[in-house]
């Protein structure tokens, strides 16, 4: 911006003149005003009403100003979004093809890996239909990025968990005596990090336990030398030993 006084010529930075103030007397007003030297410049001697109203149209004019610079830098601030929405789109696809399931420790590694300030530039109307007229890649990622990962991966888990159930089926049917229900199904195609599963006795826990080493085996999970199976006595020992080796 410029500003000329009694034939003197100031100039500033534009967005800078949010920092405008306006403190009014008994009939006249005074204006502070920051300049680019960094120094802040005062006018006296406005009327009250005049200068309320300059601080009202140089606030619109900075509103216009800043709101074209955030158009104008949009690709610029929209890119890590669509990166981070392509990365995690591409990591959970990974993640269920070679460990079975988004664990918590995944879900929070990208949500600590969420861009942030995105948030503040689509409050603004402008910007926000600016994004309408931008390519659908970026009207994804902007949709992606606006949902809890967590809630997304939840989601992700869920149709994974209902999908293996039914493309599983004949393992679950087959892998034990007796077909498993779709509860001990459930507990063995969940392979979060740490899962608690409370069963009652004569539930089928052993049955669920050689299941799920051998669905792990099937898929590739985790290899039979890092798999580890506790009993809590010896006879439950021998039993799980013995059904682990007559059922895989």
């Amino acid at each position: 911006f410029l500003l000329q006084v009694s034939g003197r010529l100031f100039e500033g930075n534009a967005l800078a003149l949010e920092q405008l103030r306006v403190e009014p007397g008994s009939f006249w007003a005074t204006i502070t005003l920051p300049l680019s030297s960094g120094q802040l410049y005062s006018l006296d001697g406005i009327p009250n009403t005049a200068a309320a109203e300059m601080a009202t149209a140089v606030a619109n004019a900075v509103r216009r100003v800043r709101i074209a610079a955030l158009i104008q830098n949009f690709g610029h601030s929209i890119r890590p979004v669509v990166q981070w929405a392509q990365k995690a789109r591409d990591a959970c696809k990974t993640q269920l093809a070679s460990k079975g399931w988004l664990t918590q420790e995944f879900k929070n590694a990208f949500n600590n890996f969420k861009p942030q300030g995105l948030a503040e530039l689509l409050v603004e109307p402008e910007v926000a239909r600016h994004l309408e007229t931008q390519p659908q890649e970026f009207k994804d990622a902007v949709s992606f990025w606006k949902r809890s990962f967590s809630e997304v991966s939840d989601s992700i888990n869920e149709r994974h968990l209902t999908k293996e159930l039914q493309d599983s089926r004949a393992f679950f049917d087959k892998v034990e005596k007796s077909p498993l229900t779709d509860e001990q199904a459930r507990a063995i195609i969940c392979f979060d990090n740490r899962v608690l599963l409370v069963a009652s006795a004569g539930s089928g826990k052993t049955s669920t336990m050689v299941a799920k080493a051998g669905y792990a085996l099937s898929k590739g999970y985790v290899a039979p030398g890092r798999m580890l199976l506790l009993a809590f006595n010896n006879d439950a020992a021998a039993e799980l030993r013995e059904r682990i080796k007559a059922r895989l």
